[in-house]
């Protein structure tokens, strides 16, 4: 999973899609979600009802559907969880 800046005026994730998030977000969107897992603060989670990110908030998405792919810029030398050591 990669980190994305949220480059536009607002990013919709769509229902189904897997993303990371921080207690932050998760707190402010846990109605709309299901939690996948926990891992040190960080929350993996589908998305039960369509997730609103503005600009400047980063997220971990699984893939970028293309309508996103003009508003979700990556994040240069991302470390997620699942890729260190590797």
């Amino acid at each position: 999973m990669k980190t994305y800046k949220v480059d536009g005026r607002l990013a919709v994730i769509d229902v189904g899609e897997v993303v990371r998030l921080t207690a932050a977000q998760f707190d402010a969107r846990s109605h709309n979600v299901d939690l996948l897992r926990e891992q040190s603060g960080t929350f993996f989670v589908r998305v039960r009802l369509p997730l609103q990110f503005k600009k400047g908030e980063q997220i971990g998405v699984e893939s970028v559907p293309r309508e996103l792919a003009s508003v979700l810029l990556p994040i240069e030398g991302d470390r997620a969880p699942e890729r260190a050591g590797r």
